[in-house]
């Protein structure tokens, strides 16, 4: 499990920006994307942008990744 603190509302920018900027050999994913056999699901507000790109799926997905946010008072309550 990782901690990727979002610092924009949409997503677009957050934890992991600056870890992409500074390491060419990373990529995160700001829109949701088909590649390597799965489906990644980058941080999205709108539940219809999601249930669209899953719908819009070509390939053979064998994995889905996403980002999900727990909302809870304990959610940063373990040690990091």
């Amino acid at each position: 499990m990782g901690v990727a603190l979002q610092s924009t509302i949409g997503g677009l920018e957050h934890g992991l920006t600056p870890l992409a900027e500074a390491c060419g050999a990373l990529h995160v994913f700001d829109r949701p994307t088909e590649w390597g056999g799965a489906l990644w699901l980058p941080y999205r507000r709108q539940r219809a942008e999601l249930e669209a790109a899953i719908r819009a799926a070509t390939g053979p997905v064998k994995a889905v990744f996403g980002h999900a946010d727990v909302v809870s008072g304990h959610t940063l309550s373990f040690p990091l």
